[in-house]
């Protein structure tokens, strides 16, 4: 757990050092940017074939891939542009002295720039969400679900798009997404979910059809299988109890994103549209563990929606007006935040130990 931690230190403390600087407008913020991303990419690029449950299986992929894989029929449905990424990336190891990890670190290097942008452009507390962009594990989901996490970051990215209402270019990344991965056409409703008001009629509309597009799973699955056999799995019901932690701590941070709402009359639409995206993500979870599906398949999805919390839950505790309250209720979050990031990345998809893929002469 060590190297995450320093990296959180170094990545954090840079951003707040940058954000400084460019309030006052002195010279150097890019450069502590700069500082705040190479450490994330750093750490994600140099990991060795087993940190991270999937890991292997990316390399193994990006190892043995040729040309041959763009004379595949159907290759709309086969998330060409991942491939492409493989083949640069292919094309610039066997070029230069560089190997597996450029391959790694263009994945981390998109998954992190895109949400930094996005915190960047929306977040009021920037430093707090890029916090809990690593402490809620959505920095380290792309050391697993790389595909997913460029799908996810491009949805994130997006979200200026709901907000401004440019539907073209939203539609535009959402097709690039599922281009990278199928799962991204979940997203295309979403823009014109978010864009209504939050209200009593829209809540009981998301619940209803959230719960019955995760029991229609089992037909999702089946279509997808026709193109990519990988997805046969996310269907089977053996798994009982899987992914029930995580779905209890989604439930409570809603509820706690709830109750401060109401508390603080927070009245924000990004707020609101991760609120919404929460309790989305709440139903297709509890519809995961009853039904005992494979954590790595429709659980996975919810990940599109618990990342916006990023932006709500700095906002969720800095509204309280006490200052007392407010310093409490900070360094409880950030406590629970940092316990909940020990426990996943010691526990959960092959994260901890951290070893390095490749020998520094230093």
């Amino acid at each position: 757990m060590f190297p995450y931690f320093i990296v959180l230190i170094i990545s954090v403390s840079s951003l707040a050092v940058g954000l400084w600087l460019k309030g006052n407008k002195q010279p150097g913020s890019n450069l502590f940017f700069f500082f705040a991303l190479s450490p994330l990419i750093a750490l994600a690029a140099l990991r060795a074939e087993w940190v991270g449950t999937d890991t292997y299986t990316y390399l193994w992929f990006w190892n043995t891939f040729t040309t041959a894989y763009y004379d595949k029929s159907g290759l709309l449905f086969s998330e060409p542009l991942f491939a492409v990424l493989q083949h640069m990336t292919r094309f610039l190891a066997d070029n230069t002295f560089l190997e597996q990890e450029v391959f790694l670190g263009a994945i981390s290097l998109i998954v992190c720039a895109l949400t930094f942008s996005a915190i960047l452009t929306h977040s009021a507390y920037k430093v707090m969400s890029w916090t809990f962009f690593i402490l809620l594990g959505f920095y380290t989901f792309h050391f697993n679900g790389a595909r997913q996490a460029i799908a996810i970051a491009l949805f994130l990215y997006s979200t200026k798009y709901i907000l401004n209402g440019n539907l073209l270019k939203y539609l535009v990344l959402v097709l690039i997404g599922f281009l990278v991965h199928k799962t991204m056409l979940i997203c295309f409703p979403l823009y014109f979910i978010f864009r209504k008001e939050l209200n009593a009629k829209q809540v009981l509309l998301v619940v209803m059809g959230a719960v019955m597009v995760a029991l229609s799973v089992t037909t999702l699955v089946d279509f997808a299988s026709q193109y990519d056999q990988r997805y046969q799995s996310y269907a089977k019901s053996d798994f009982e109890g899987a992914g029930l932690v995580v779905v209890l701590f989604n439930t409570s941070l809603l509820m706690w994103l709830w109750v401060s709402k109401r508390l603080n009359a927070i009245n924000d639409k990004l707020y609101d549209i991760s609120l919404l995206a929460m309790l989305i993500a709440v139903c297709i979870g509890w519809v995961s563990v009853i039904l005992s599906l494979n954590p790595s398949g429709i659980l996975r999805l919810s990940v599109y929606f618990t990342q916006l919390s990023i932006f709500s839950l700095p906002m969720s505790v800095l509204y309280f007006k006490n200052a007392g309250t407010r310093s409490f209720v900070l360094l409880s979050v950030l406590t629970v935040a940092g316990l909940y990031f020990y426990l996943t990345t010691t526990s959960f998809s092959g994260l901890a130990p951290y070893k390095l893929g490749v020998d520094l002469h230093i």
